[in-house]
Parts: structure tokens; sequence; C-alpha cells
């Protein structure tokens, strides 16, 4: 079934947030530091409607 997307609110901020560490989180190693995504403000993007 598919299904259009749609805006995240703030009730997704949390799951948003866990896809991002498990995405990221093996990139630490490598590259010595947290990648861009896993310090970025998932709140204030989510209100600014850009997740």
């Amino acid at each position: 079934m598919h299904r259009d997307p749609r805006r995240a609110t703030l009730a997704d901020r949390h799951a948003i947030e866990q896809i991002v560490r498990d995405a990221y989180s093996p990139y630490i190693q490598r590259i010595g530091r947290q990648p861009g995504p896993m310090s970025d403000d998932y709140e204030a993007l989510i209100a600014e409607g850009r997740v």
C-alpha cells in the first residue's frame, strides 16, 4: 500500500531521533565524531516544517 508522505509532528520527534541514532551511530568511530544530523534540533526542524 502506498501512502503519501506527510510532515512530521512533535509527536514524531522521539521516533525521528531514534532513527537518526540508528542510522548514524555506526559512523561515529569511523569519522571520530558524531555526524551532523545527530546534533540537529529536530524539535525546531519539525516546527519549521522541514521534517
